[in-house]
């Protein structure tokens, strides 16, 4: 992953940002034409790498999950702020919106917004 927009990528005025979709390890289904890969880990299932915008979605759901597992007091607008906020580009584009998914600094930037350090606080605190 060199962090360029996969040749299969739709681009335009819609685009937030990007995240990983080309050669992505994931689970495949027993029919999947892609390649398999052994894996050092019992596993009734298949793995492999494949490409697709389909596995780009997930990663970027995931990594909203964290955003607001962070700072649970976020609306969805905000979390979507928080993820374009942190993404890697320099400015919008029409090839990668604000830039790549960084799901560590979106993180760090959810818990950094006002009242997510007093949250903690109070759930770390003895009742």
């Amino acid at each position: 992953m060199n962090g360029a927009r996969a040749g299969f990528s739709n681009t335009g005025t819609y685009l937030s940002l990007a995240a990983p979709g080309e050669n992505v390890f994931a689970a495949e289904s027993a029919e999947s034409a892609w390649p398999r890969a052994q894996t050092p880990w019992l596993s009734p299932g298949y793995y492999g790498w494949a490409s697709g915008t389909s596995f780009a979605a997930p990663e970027v759901a995931g990594a909203a999950a964290l955003v607001w597992g962070a700072n649970p007091s976020l609306t969805a607008g905000q979390v979507a702020q928080v993820l374009k906020q942190s993404a890697s580009g320099s400015g919008w584009s029409p090839e990668l919106g604000w830039g790549r998914l960084d799901a560590a600094a979106a993180v760090q930037l959810a818990q950094a917004t006002p009242g997510a350090a007093l949250r903690r606080a109070r759930a770390a605190s003895p009742r």
